[in-house]
């Protein structure tokens, strides 16, 4: 004997006789819905069935219609975020009214939505996993396409923002996604309670997704990165210098303008890595510091220019204060020149007869010189003989006995009586020549009390044949201003030589009289500056002593007009590719003796850790060894990236450049798209599957 017991929903169960009511009323409960289908649902029911009788083996029915609750019903389904069934009732209502013949929208709204329903539920059993991975996989289009149109909370987010950030605003996005979608399931009261459930799943799914994302990047990372390495390494090349370009925020027309322009001004050797600044030198220092061609193109290219340093600067400076001789070369022509015109514009002097003018008897005339003075004009000689034939003056044996007393005797006789037959222009300038030599003379002996006693005859002599002789006039003062353009030259050297407050240089030379005064200073100054740079040791930096900026004022006053902003450039290149060589070279050689170990068949320490059977060590150590391996970052990249780094002038072309960078910043920015769009999308899937779990444990 059984008990027969009917189902809410029609069905019948058998159980064996003298079962309890309590143990019936359990099982009923627990596997038939209280109420079973309503009417609308029970429509739905009925109307499929007609329409699609039993189903056959190969998803085909009797009728010969295909179900239409499979792969691209759930598709769909995941696609609109479980609205498709809300939305295709809604488009239905109408239908549904005439069908039933009702006026009540809500009535044909419910028929309908119980029909897609239903036709939701045979596909979620048609498909199975494979279904709900379709399904996500929809979910996943429509997170990441809202994301894409700016309906995300990461439009908010800095490129700078950190994990933390970014996790809060995917969680967002997944969380308002899985509310939207559970509030898409099922019918009534039911909506609130899934909305609630499936935006709680989609905080939960969206705030892990940046963290998960990141863990599968870092794994695929280097995997993708060796395949591009080894099946395109100059591609591979180009791509990580357009990088580094981008990242110095320097445009490449711009790059290859200041590569121009450094071998226009006599720079040829500065290369892209230099006008790059820090990105490229930081680049160029990871292909030095690894084994390969590319470290030694690196290296030699690196030392041969520092090697020139100062070849480029002493011509620069030449160039910059126009001297091309060095100081010493330059007064000796000068005072050659001097010479050599003194000569020809004094050579009428010496044959005018005019008296000399002077208008009232010159009271040093009567003047004796001291007693002190005189004996030593005698113990040494004031004019040695053989000058004093070089000169063409003549010497009676009286003045070779006394040669100062004859002098001044012979200067006071023009200067007290001027009408004196012998009291004219050119014995007077004689007599003043003759005094000249004189204070030449005691003045290389430091006989300065000597100097004292015909400075003044001199001087009185000096201004009585320029007021006698216009001839002698224009010869002195040309001569004053050879001799004034030398002390200027002497000055600049003495400047350059020890340098003090720019000011004072600079009011010095602005006070200098000419232009050709100017002129000499600056060769003078820059001879010492050329000294210097000539005989710095190698590997000195010999442009930094020239980047201060008291040194920089002066150039910027001393240079030839319109050069100053040149040789500023041409320093400033020579300080940033010093930089570049340290960067490269510079500092311990620990990491290069590593990397050469590394590019070796046995590592040593490896082998120590294998014969202490270190063997979680030697594991480590191995991976790390194979670092620039798995990141892409092999010899034939290294190499290529040091040819193109090294470009230099017009080797480099700005079009290319440009198509580098382009190129390449298209393709992060479709793997940073990609990467953004990966949580909101990964959120879209959640919240297209979320809700229909939750459904199912209803």
């Amino acid at each position: 004997m059984t008990i027969t017991v009917k189902a809410p929903n029609g069905a019948t169960v058998d159980f064996p006789d003298g079962t309890d009511s309590d143990t019936i009323n359990r099982v009923m409960s627990q596997n038939f819905s209280k109420s079973g289908p309503d009417k609308y649902q029970q429509a739905a029911i009925d109307e499929r069935k007609a329409l699609f009788p039993d189903q056959d083996a190969g998803g085909s029915y009797a009728n010969g219609l295909t179900s239409d609750a499979g792969f691209t019903r759930r598709l769909a389904h995941g696609a609109t975020l479980g609205a498709d069934n809300t939305i295709l009732a809604a488009l239905s209502t109408p239908f549904e009214m005439i069908k039933r013949g009702t006026l009540d929208p809500r009535e044909g709204y419910n028929y309908a939505k119980a029909r897609e329903d239903l036709i939701t539920n045979e596909a979620q059993k048609n498909t199975g996993v494979v279904g709900g991975a379709v399904e996500a996989l929809g979910g996943a289009v429509a997170g990441g396409g809202l994301a894409k149109s700016g309906a995300t909370a990461a439009r908010f987010l800095s490129p700078e923002s950190g994990l933390l950030a970014r996790s809060a605003a995917s969680a967002a996005d997944a969380g308002i996604l899985g509310g939207f979608s559970g509030a898409m399931e099922g019918n009534g009261l039911d909506r609130v309670e899934n909305a609630i459930k499936s935006g709680l799943g989609g905080l939960i799914v969206g705030g892990a997704a940046p963290t998960v994302l990141g863990m599968v990047k870092g794994l695929v990372s280097p995997i993708v990165s060796n395949i591009m390495a080894r099946h395109n390494p100059k591609s591979y090349a180009e791509g990580q210098v357009a990088r580094a370009i981008h990242e110095s925020k320097i445009s490449p027309d711009q790059l290859s303008l200041d590569a121009v322009q450094a071998a226009n001004e006599g720079q040829g050797v500065y290369t892209l890595a230099d006008a790059m600044g820090n990105a490229g030198q930081r680049m160029l220092s990871t292909v030095a510091r690894a084994p390969g061609e590319g470290r030694t193109a690196v290296v030699q290219a690196l030392e041969g220019r520092q090697g020139d340093q100062g070849r480029r600067l002493s011509s620069a400076f030449r160039e910059a204060f126009d001297a091309p001789q060095t100081a010493e070369q330059t007064r000796a022509r000068m005072v050659e020149n001097a010479n050599f015109e003194a000569g020809h514009n004094y050579a009428p002097v010496k044959r005018e007869t005019a008296p000399i003018d002077v208008t009232a008897p010159v009271a040093i005339a009567n003047r004796s010189i001291s007693p002190a003075a005189d004996n030593l004009a005698r113990a040494q000689g004031a004019v040695p003989t053989d000058l004093a034939a070089r000169a063409g003056i003549e010497r009676s044996e009286s003045a070779l006995r006394d040669p100062i007393g004859n002098a001044l005797k012979e200067a006071r006789s023009y200067l007290a009586a001027p009408n004196l037959t012998l009291s004219n222009v050119n014995h007077a300038f004689r007599a003043k020549t003759n005094i000249d030599m004189m204070i030449s003379n005691a003045t290389d002996n430091k006989q300065g009390a000597l100097v004292a006693e015909l400075v003044p005859i001199r001087d009185a002599l000096d201004e009585a044949l320029a007021r006698s002789s216009s001839n002698y006039s224009a010869a002195r003062d040309a001569y004053r201003t050879a001799q004034r353009r030398i002390e200027a030259l002497d000055l600049g050297k003495l400047t350059g030589q020890k340098p003090g407050r720019p000011e004072d240089a600079i009011r010095a030379f602005n006070e200098l009289p000419d232009a050709e005064a100017q002129t000499a200073f600056r060769r003078g100054y820059a001879d010492p500056q050329i000294s210097y740079v000539q005989n710095a040791p190698f590997g000195t930096n010999k442009a930094r002593p020239f980047t201060s900026e008291a040194t920089r004022q002066e150039f910027d006053a001393f240079t030839v007009p319109g050069r100053g902003d040149q040789l500023q450039r041409q320093i400033g290149r020579e300080q940033t590719m010093f930089e570049t060589r340290n960067h490269a070279l510079g500092g311990s050689k620990t990491v290069d003796n590593l990397n050469d170990h590394e590019a070796m068949a046995v590592d040593p320490h490896i082998v120590g850790q294998i014969l202490k059977a270190d063997w979680h060590g030697a594991v480590k150590t191995a991976l790390t060894a194979g670092h620039n391996i798995k990141s892409g970052n092999n010899a034939e990249v290294r190499r290529h990236i040091a040819d193109i780094l090294l470009q230099s002038g017009r080797d480099i072309r700005p079009d290319h450049l440009s198509k580098m960078v382009t190129d390449t910043i298209k393709r992060i920015e479709f793997v940073q798209a990609l990467a953004q769009n990966a949580g909101r999308a990964a959120a879209g899937g959640a919240a297209a599957v979320i809700p229909e779990q939750i459904s199912s444990r209803r």
